[in-house]
């Protein structure tokens, strides 16, 4: 599996992904920061010169999640679960933002996306529009939850200044739901 993912490499399939990206959280620079690419790549990680440079995550296309050490935009060492993850990327999907509901983050959620949701799942679904954008949580049981998730890093204590338009939406409307299913 590593040498197929080293052979999609030197292909020239990945480009660094500065080249074909925009910086959608933090610093994309020299720091921390998240890059969404053209094709769907989402590098979340840390940067030095514009490229990803030290740890990090890689969220591919098809569903992937290679995580490891970067240098100068190369992936230098995978994690152990890194290799037992890398599968063949598919050509023309498109990555979704990580967590068990993404749509939350791409598109406005109406009352039937959420009709067949518990008030637990519906809370899940709105903390994780917070927990994509490095939210600090002070509840110890989501703290614990999103701790457990790859793609997760707590950098800040107020988010909401940096929510879409549309995701402060779907936080509204999920919270509206909840209220109905008590």
């Amino acid at each position: 599996m590593k040498k197929l993912f080293f052979s999609i490499l030197s292909a020239g399939l990945f480009l660094p992904l500065a080249l074909h990206a925009g910086c959608i959280d933090g610093d994309c620079q020299n720091g921390r920061g998240t890059m969404l690419s053209a094709d769907g790549t989402i590098y979340v990680g840390q940067w030095k010169d514009g490229v990803h440079h030290g740890q990090g995550s890689l969220f591919l296309p098809d569903g992937t999640f290679i995580k490891g050490e970067f240098a100068k935009g190369s992936l230098v060492k995978d994690s152990e679960e890194t290799a037992a993850t890398v599968p063949r990327a598919r050509a023309g999907a498109v990555a979704q933002p990580p967590g068990t509901y993404p749509e939350a983050s791409t598109r406005l959620l109406t009352e039937t996306d959420l009709a067949g949701l518990n008030a637990a799942e519906l809370k899940l679904m709105r903390n994780e529009i917070f927990a994509r954008h490095s939210y600090i949580f002070t509840s110890s049981a989501l703290k614990k939850h999103f701790a457990e998730q790859p793609w997760y890093t707590p950098r800040f204590k107020e988010v909401y200044s940096r929510l879409s338009a549309m995701e402060k939406a779907n936080i509204k409307l999920i919270v509206n739901r909840t209220k109905q299913l008590r």
